[in-house]
């Protein structure tokens, strides 16, 4: 048997330690990561803010840590996995040091606005192009969806639904003039 393990650099002791370390790394991280649920409803009782916005902060979260696991990865085996996890680690803190002072919704939810932020022409006066609205359009599309869904269970035929948009609200939407011409473009078709 020898004493080298996988890498000729590396002997077992320090593979198997490296390999301790990584998953103690990982259960703590995952650890934080998978029990935000269960703090969801107090600590959106302490921080004053809608459980939706916590709750929206979690899936924010697992995106972007989803999203950023390739990258991650391309920087570690080009730069080597000692700096990549330093950073990630850095930056894990530092989440967690924000969500731990936070003091309201917007460093949980980074997107959310505070009432200040909400005058569009003060905005526009800044030359601001883009600002976020937070998550309450959403809201009320969820809402409208589950009124839809709830009278369709209920019996209500969809012809007689409420709040159906229009067919020209529909095809201004849809965008259907663009589509009718980059279709005919695309197929050969005469315009």
């Amino acid at each position: 048997m020898s004493s080298s393990f996988h890498v000729s650099q590396v002997s077992r002791g320090q593979a198997f330690a490296i390999l301790g370390g990584a998953a103690l790394m990982m259960t703590l991280a995952m650890g934080i990561r998978q029990n935000l649920g269960l703090f969801q409803a107090p600590a959106s009782k302490e921080l004053g803010i809608a459980i939706s916005d916590f709750a929206l902060a979690i899936s924010v979260q697992q995106v972007a840590w989803g999203l950023s696991q390739p990258f991650a990865g391309i920087v570690a085996d080009k730069h080597g996995t000692r700096g990549i996890a330093l950073f990630g680690s850095l930056l894990f803190i530092a989440g967690v040091v924000l969500t731990a002072t936070a003091q309201g919704a917007l460093p949980i939810v980074l997107g959310g606005a505070p009432e200040e932020m909400s005058d569009l022409a003060w905005l526009a006066g800044l030359r601001v192009r883009i600002a976020l609205q937070g998550h309450a359009p959403f809201a009320a599309a969820t809402q409208a969806v589950h009124e839809t869904l709830k009278a369709l269970r209920d019996g209500a035929s969809p012809k007689n639904l409420k709040g159906l948009a229009s067919s020209e609200l529909t095809a201004r939407a849809m965008r259907e003039a663009d589509m009718k011409t980059r279709s005919a473009d695309f197929l050969g078709l005469k315009k």
